[in-house]
């Protein structure tokens, strides 16, 4: 089975009820979001909300230190463009958003289902839990250093991908926004768009700091040199493994 979004197919669309959606950008239903992290009441100064990777819950060939500094540039790209931060805690069962590696059915009602299935899943605010499938060959090194597998799957661009859910985004239909649901094996899309941005912000608001301005003028630039996503796809079609699934309401969000 080709890699795909874990919400279930479905050959009619879904009621406009059951999605918030623009012509790109999308929301879970009724556009939930964090209003209070366990750092702060989120009122009139910048949330933080604290994250953790399962004690028991993790694949050994990636160091600790490599997967938190993936996790961390992560946090850190939806950070700079929202007034929210984010904490590494050393308490998994307290945290607001929890990490872990897991196989097949894991208690959660949406198992995995091996290599290049459903990648990783993740639910809506305030859920928190954030699932990557275990049996995939995750790669943490930049440039996919040291790492041969034909199907190696790039871990910040998953985990960035997956903090988009976990704060509340869905999909998107832009191609070259983090939140489009299509990677390619050994791609890395970690670089927040305008999209993913006018998405989070209008959940958010905008970190002060943030020079919304500067995007602008470089995805054009980007764009009107023909350096877009589209731009470095594989053209190969074997190597488009994912469907574009939409995303309903209050339900666990799967995906790349």
């Amino acid at each position: 089975m080709s890699p795909r979004c874990g919400v279930a197919d479905s050959s009619s669309p879904p009621s406009p009820s059951k999605l918030h959606a623009t012509k790109r950008f999308a929301y879970f239903y009724g556009r939930p979001r964090w209003q209070r992290g366990s750092d702060g009441d989120g009122d009139g100064e910048t949330m933080t909300l604290t994250y953790a990777f399962s004690p028991d819950h993790r694949v050994g060939y990636l160091s600790a230190k490599d997967v938190r500094r993936v996790f961390r540039r992560a946090f850190d790209r939806w950070s700079a463009a929202i007034p929210v931060s984010f904490r590494e805690s050393e308490e998994y069962g307290s945290s607001d958003i929890k990490i872990g590696w897991y196989r097949g059915d894991h208690g959660d009602g949406e198992a995995f289902d091996g290599v290049l299935g459903v990648l990783a899943h993740a639910f809506s605010p305030e859920n928190g839990r954030l699932h990557l499938d275990a049996a995939e060959t995750w790669a943490a090194a930049d440039d996919f250093d040291g790492v041969t597998s034909r199907v190696a799957v790039d871990l910040e661009s998953v985990a960035t991908h997956e903090i988009g859910h976990v704060l509340g985004l869905a999909h998107s239909s832009v191609k070259e926004a983090v939140m489009y649901p299509s990677l390619s094996p050994r791609m890395k899309k970690v670089e927040l768009k305008v999209d993913d941005v006018e998405g989070i912000q209008a959940l958010y608001g905008s970190n002060p700091n943030f020079k919304f301005n500067s995007l602008l003028a470089s995805e054009n630039s980007s764009n009107s040199n023909g350096v877009g996503m589209t731009g470095i796809r594989r053209s190969s079609a074997a190597w488009n493994h994912f469907a574009l699934l939409v995303c309903l309401s209050g339900m666990l969000l799967s995906c790349i």
